[in-house]
């Protein structure tokens, strides 16, 4: 009975945990045409504190390696490059 007991408690904080996992900064970063580039890029929306940024090229110099850059919808008039980790087999 104590087993059932500490397996149910030990599946209830694995769930309590898995439901409040959050992205850390840095891991996504937003880009809207009426974002700032001194913004951090943490939200799509500006909401006071945090918003997005205003060009792809800051947007990707903020991204953490492996992270994701979302794009709003627009017209972007910037030079960008893409980098690209290619390996060979």
């Amino acid at each position: 009975m104590l087993f059932v007991f500490f397996v149910s408690f030990l599946l209830v904080i694995f769930a309590y945990g898995v439901g409040n996992v959050s992205a850390a900064p840095g891991d996504v970063i937003y880009v809207n045409g009426s974002g700032n580039d001194s913004w951090d890029g943490q939200l799509a929306v500006w909401n006071g504190t945090s918003g997005p940024k205003a060009s792809i090229k800051n947007a990707t110099g903020t991204v953490d390696n492996g992270g994701t850059v979302n794009i709003a919808d627009g017209i972007y008039s910037e030079k960008c490059s893409q980098r690209t980790n290619k390996q060979s087999d």
